[in-house]
């Protein structure tokens, strides 16, 4: 189904396809890793873009504060993007053309079209709580590794990323200050996310991202988890 009152925004089966809302409720309940190449790759860019996504930091539509830099998997200090103590959003748009990463969440909250395609896939009874954003211009990655506590719909929206996923999940993925399990040093999952790609990642999943060249952006929508139960490798 596509939001009637923004034709040109892609809807949530639009961005999952070839698999459907009741394809995902299986992956949900059954805890599966699972990676799709995209049908029609043009498509993606339709949800969000750099420029969009620029455009919407430096007129303040998404708050700085909202917004966490790094370069080489390590936070930026905020001198390096301030003008007397306060953030400058031009400064950080600047440094993502520059090789920093930007995490952006909640982005749903300040995005029509991302909050149409959360709403949507509600409807279609999958429990998004919130969606994310991560832009990486420079070699490597946003993060190092780590595990999310919620379940993520991956959505390569530009460029390109190495995704490593590793077996082993966190037995508590909600207990972040708990101490868990190292992931297996083998990875389960190991490939490129094109435009349009999808890759379904239960929570607790240890992972790592590599940046391909040029500039990638990817999507990330949270879901709520059926159960507290633990996720299991495939």
């Amino acid at each position: 189904m596509r939001p009637t009152d923004h034709p040109a925004t892609p809807s949530f089966c639009d961005l999952i396809a070839p698999l459907t809302p009741a394809d995902i409720s299986a992956l949900w309940s059954n805890r599966k890793l699972t990676f799709r190449r995209a049908v029609e790759p043009i498509r993606a860019p339709a949800l969000l873009d750099w420029n969009t996504l620029r455009n919407s930091i430096e007129t303040g539509v998404i708050p700085l504060e909202k917004c966490r830099i790094t370069f080489g998997r390590r936070d930026v200090p905020p001198p390096l993007y301030s003008d007397d103590g306060r953030p400058n959003a031009a400064k950080v748009t600047q440094l993502a053309e520059q090789g920093a990463s930007l995490i952006i969440k909640p982005l749903d909250a300040y995005l029509p079209a991302v909050k149409l395609v959360c709403q949507d896939a509600r409807r279609q009874g999958i429990r998004v709580g919130r969606a994310g954003a991560i832009v990486t211009t420079g070699i490597g990655g946003a993060l190092g590794l780590h595990f999310d506590p919620k379940d993520i719909i991956v959505l390569q929206l530009e460029g390109s990323k190495r995704w490593r996923v590793y077996g082993r999940p966190a037995a508590d993925p909600g207990k972040w200050n708990a101490k868990q399990s190292p992931p297996d040093e083998t990875a389960v999952f190991d490939d490129v996310l094109r435009p349009g790609d999808f890759l379904f990642m239960p929570a607790g999943y240890w992972h790592q991202c590599d940046n391909g060249p040029g500039r990638s952006l990817h999507i990330g929508l949270f879901v709520n988890r059926p159960t507290a139960t633990a996720p299991q490798a495939h």
